[in-house]
């Protein structure tokens, strides 16, 4: 099967998603999530990876990165982060006749964790 240099992912289109939240005297400020996107293509439209030879679009991480968010940390607040990842959008799932399958379009959360500031 042919890889694309880098590849980490076996789907078509993979979102990691990363959610926020941060506790403020005692209530939670939602942040709008980060979604983590890499899409595989073969002449310049998007593919599955055992056809894909090039990237559309990639912001997974791979060093060092500023996601910068609307509101600001302050002493006292407590930051939850969440980062889970979906298999198969609906688009991914239905060119592979798995439209009806709610297992490969779920959320799966990876890693939960909380930051005191």
């Amino acid at each position: 099967m042919p890889q694309v240099l880098g590849s980490k992912v076996s789907i078509n289109e993979t979102k990691t998603h990363a959610s926020h939240g941060i506790e403020r005297e005692g209530k939670t400020i939602t942040l709008v999530p980060f979604i983590f996107t890499r899409i595989l293509a073969r002449d310049g439209k998007e593919a599955m990876p055992w056809n894909a030879n090039s990237t559309l679009k990639d912001t997974l991480l791979y060093e060092d990165k500023k996601i910068t968010f609307s509101e600001s940390l302050k002493k006292g607040d407590t930051l939850t982060f969440t980062l889970g990842v979906q298999l198969l959008t609906a688009k991914g799932a239905k060119a592979l006749g798995l439209e009806n399958n709610a297992e490969v379009k779920k959320f799966r959360i990876m890693k939960r964790e909380r930051f005191k500031f």
